[in-house]
């Protein structure tokens, strides 16, 4: 019976799906979108995707349940191997956790490439406005000599000029876009510079804010560093911890092995697993470097 718990598990999953996953012959309309939402809200997709979204990242269904479903059945076939069916538990668990990890990883990801790759695009632009006193003519200009996924940003602000938009309203959609407050400085300056004339002063100021945002990535890489030392040392500690259970599973008692065959152990050991988990997922949160605030 015990086998058979796995199975039962995943059948009962795969029913309440069924039940709340539309028909595939019923006709789209108001009860489809009811039972689609319904099914978003109770795995937590509809929350992750606003957050995605307001990072310019995006999260399909297909994808957010195929994460879903790979935690489930891995703690299916890992509570079969080790016939510890807490490992069933921790499967619906990572459901939840395991989304919202790998979003943050893309995020943090994300803003480290925008943030590395910001200076030196700004500097092209800059050394082209110094030859060309015109936003529109320096990005023509520079935008092809840029790299990156912030070229992006600079082509769009150029495709909004050459629309006819006024160049705040250009620079406050990068701004928000980017999120980052040298370049919200560099853009407020280029603003004042547009207005008052791009003399040697406002291109010295442009260029100043530019150093400055190399600075502080020097600072952050050397934080890396020291975050990377942390890490390592949280994977020791680890590992050290299950050294523990893992050596005390060789000392047998009755033929019975404490952390395999008893309910005691099992529990301990699911335990151990989840807090293991906790502990690599909350360690970004705790010892990377906090780019949202920069």
């Amino acid at each position: 019976m015990m086998n058979a718990l796995p199975f039962i598990v995943f059948f009962v999953w795969l029913v309440t799906f069924n039940l709340i996953l539309p028909k595939v012959n019923s006709r789209p309309g108001k009860n489809y979108q009811v039972q689609q939402k319904r099914l978003y809200k109770m795995l937590g997709y509809e929350k992750i995707q606003n957050e995605a979204a307001h990072n310019g990242i995006n999260i399909s269904p297909k994808e957010f349940i195929s994460i879903t479903l790979f935690a489930v059945i891995s703690g299916i076939i890992i509570s079969l191997l080790t016939k510890n069916y807490f490992f069933i538990i921790i499967g619906f668990v990572l459901c939840f956790m395991l989304p919202k990890y790998i979003l943050s990883k893309t995020k943090r990801s994300k803003r480290e490439e925008i943030m590395f790759e910001l200076p030196d695009n700004l500097k092209t632009f800059t050394s082209k406005l110094i030859d060309f006193a015109s936003v529109q003519s320096a990005l023509e200009k520079s935008v092809p000599d840029m790299h990156g996924q912030t070229k992006d940003f600079f082509q769009t602000i150029l495709e909004d000029l050459k629309t006819g938009f006024s160049l705040q309203s250009a620079l406050e959609d990068a701004k928000d876009q980017v999120k980052i407050q040298r370049f919200t400085d560099f853009c407020e300056k280029l603003e004042q510079a547009d207005k008052q004339g791009y003399n040697d002063e406002s291109i010295k100021s442009l260029k100043e804010t530019t150093r400055e945002f190399g600075l502080d990535n020097t600072m952050i890489r050397e934080l890396y560093i020291k975050s990377k030392k942390e890490k390592r040392s949280l994977t020791m500690i680890i590992v050290m911890a299950w050294a523990l259970p893992v050596i005390l599973s060789t000392m047998n008692v009755s033929n019975t092995n404490v952390f395999l065959d008893t309910f005691a152990g099992q529990f301990y050991i699911a335990l151990f697993v989840l807090l293991t988990l906790f502990a690599i997922v909350k360690s970004d949160e705790w010892l990377a470097v906090n780019l949202e605030e920069l």
